[in-house]
């Protein structure tokens, strides 16, 4: 036997069984097969109604009907009332401030309200759009554009209609609680029962933070007039002064990855090796190996010198140093 939270009252009013009074002469019906409902207030079990005589009526059609007929009541008094109904959707934003050395850095996302009455001032049910039927489409007499709504009980929205471009919303529908975010007056982007398709949102640029100011770590990569190659993590205000060294010719100011800094490092120096830059690091001579015998603190060794490396920028000083030609 089917235990339904909501009914329709004889004004057609959906009805939530928490208002129904005890005892009340008034009648409620289904708002999917339209038999009488009883409203069930008892002590022991859930509130709930269900039908007076026996019935076909399933759950499934049910939760069909009531998530079409609670959305349409909901956004339309909020036409008629002049109430908003929001979206709730995420910005984007990038941060430029260092743009000029190839930065940009995304931040948490702002969250912005969108009132949907504002521009879709047309609510229909099951109405006909082109080659599809939505649930619910809400229209723009302004600007002509639809949005449909779909609720998804027993199956999806098929692959051609997500396809055809037009911006759908479309919310998993399992129970009546599914529908709570209705009596909000409000969906959110991020709401676990709903997907948005064809939905495109604007980012926002702007210099939000200044370099001086920012406390995040970047990796940066400096060769030096000596051939010297260093990386490190650095804060922006930091990098600012590196880069105003007279004695470093190349910089490479990178958002830290995954990838370790070891393993940058080596990349960036057969990087800028391969383009003729004056480099002279172990890692780019053709006398250095793995040490086999390797160990943090000599990582690397010289066949030419027969000895291990502890600081692959001894090159620098080193007289036997002869870069390679394949890396």
């Amino acid at each position: 036997m089917m235990k339904n939270i909501y009914g329709i009252n004889e004004q057609g009013k959906l009805i939530d069984i928490k208002d129904v009074i005890k005892k009340s002469s008034e009648k409620y019906f289904c708002i999917n097969c339209s038999e009488n409902l009883v409203p069930k207030k008892g002590e022991k079990k859930a509130h709930h109604f269900s039908h007076k005589n026996e019935t076909d009526c399933n759950f499934e059609t049910y939760l069909h009907a009531l998530s079409k007929k609670m959305f349409f009541d909901k956004y339309n008094e909020c036409l008629q009332l002049k109430k908003p109904f929001f979206l709730k959707y995420p910005t984007k934003r990038m941060c430029i401030s260092c743009r000029d050395i190839n930065i940009e850095c995304e931040l948490k996302p702002e969250l912005n309200l969108y009132d949907l009455t504002k521009r879709f001032d047309i609510i229909s049910i099951e109405k006909y759009d082109e080659n599809f039927i939505p649930d619910i489409k809400l229209a723009s007499s302004k600007f002509g554009d639809v949005i449909f709504i779909e609720f998804a009980v027993t199956h999806r929205s098929e692959l051609n209609k997500l396809k055809s471009g037009v911006r759908i919303m479309e919310f998993d529908i399992n129970s009546e609680s599914d529908l709570n975010f209705l009596l909000q007056e409000e969906i959110q982007f991020d709401q676990t029962n709903a997907d948005f398709h064809n939905f495109i949102f604007q980012n926002k640029e702007d210099n939000y933070v200044q370099k001086s100011d920012c406390n995040k770590l970047f990796q940066i990569f400096s060769i030096y007039k000596d051939g010297e190659a260093l990386i490190r993590k650095l804060k922006m205000s930091e990098i600012a002064l590196e880069m105003e060294n007279e004695n470093s010719i190349v910089h490479e100011v990178d958002i830290i990855k995954t990838l370790s800094l070891t393993d940058s490092y080596i990349k960036l120096i057969k990087k800028y090796s391969r383009k003729g830059t004056n480099i002279r690091n172990c890692h780019a001579c053709i006398n250095s190996q793995k040490n086999l015998r390797y160990n943090q603190i000599f990582p690397f060794y010289c066949n030419k010198l027969d000895k291990e490396i502890s600081n692959t920028n001894d090159g620098t000083k080193c007289i036997e140093f002869s870069k390679t030609l394949h890396m």
